[in-house]
């Protein structure tokens, strides 16, 4: 008897263990700070997991000593050139995932509160984009494509490092925000595919190059795009439930 009611204490303690350590798959994890990019430069952009996939427009630069506690990737539109004045890069997805849950973290200098006509934005190309809106109001929003409406989410400020975190259900038809790892809303994603094809993060707009608003700057960095949230147990859980079963073998051998 005491063999057997140890034995069933293993067992789900071992699958109470692996399921604990089954993380999500990674699709990028990019560190600005890494070797791969060089301050002063555009980042890398070969489509490896630590790099984005593309600089689409501008030149975004890796700033070393940022605001970020390192080196991160800055927007600005100062001296770009062309008919549309924005920063951006692209991420490419379309991995027939369910899910994809994106995190950042964000730095505005300069950008909130100051009447700028530039937008930091987040694009997710369903093909038909799905916005995600940094305003210079302060506002963070989100839009559905089609709707035309932006629900506002939260809230940034100058000189302030927050994190972002987007977790995109497609079965379940979701986007939920978090920031600063607190939930702040929830609402129907509606893709115009099955999955995502990319994902880009752009600032600007498209005015003159001479408009006041290009001596703002946003900086981003630690950028993850998973398939999914796994809760990971702190390790003292797991030793807990581990004193459990000695504890309750310990009894069973004295009765």
């Amino acid at each position: 008897m005491l063999n057997r009611q140890i034995l069933i204490c293993a067992l789900l303690t071992s699958v109470m263990i692996n399921n604990a350590w089954a993380l999500p798959t990674t699709y990028y994890d990019i560190d600005f700070s890494s070797p791969t990019h060089t301050p002063g430069l555009s980042p890398m952009a070969n489509g490896d997991s630590d790099t984005p996939s593309e600089v689409v427009f501008g030149e975004p630069l890796v700033q070393s000593n940022s605001p970020l506690d390192g080196n991160a990737l800055k927007f600005n539109t100062l001296g770009n050139k062309g008919s549309f004045y924005y920063d951006q890069i692209e991420l490419d997805l379309g991995f027939q995932s369910d899910r994809y849950t994106v995190s950042f973290d964000f730095y505005a200098e300069n950008f909130a509160n100051n009447n700028s006509a530039n937008q930091f934005t987040l694009l997710f190309d369903t093909p038909q984009v799905r916005n995600v809106y940094f305003e210079s109001t302060g506002n963070i929003t989100a839009e559905s494509y089609g709707t035309y409406i932006k629900n506002t989410i939260g809230k940034f400020d100058n000189n302030q490092a927050l994190n972002m975190l987007i977790d995109i259900d497609l079965i379940g038809n979701t986007w939920d925000f978090y920031i600063d790892h607190s939930k702040v809303f929830s609402d129907s994603f509606s893709p115009s595919d099955p999955d995502i094809e990319s994902m880009r993060f752009s600032f600007g707009n498209k005015s003159s190059i001479d408009d006041p608003s290009y001596f703002d700057s946003v900086f981003i960095d630690n950028l993850r795009v998973t398939n999914g949230i796994t809760a990971v147990p702190e390790p003292a859980t797991l030793g807990l439930l581990g004193l459990g079963i000695i504890a309750l073998a310990f009894r069973r051998r004295k009765v």
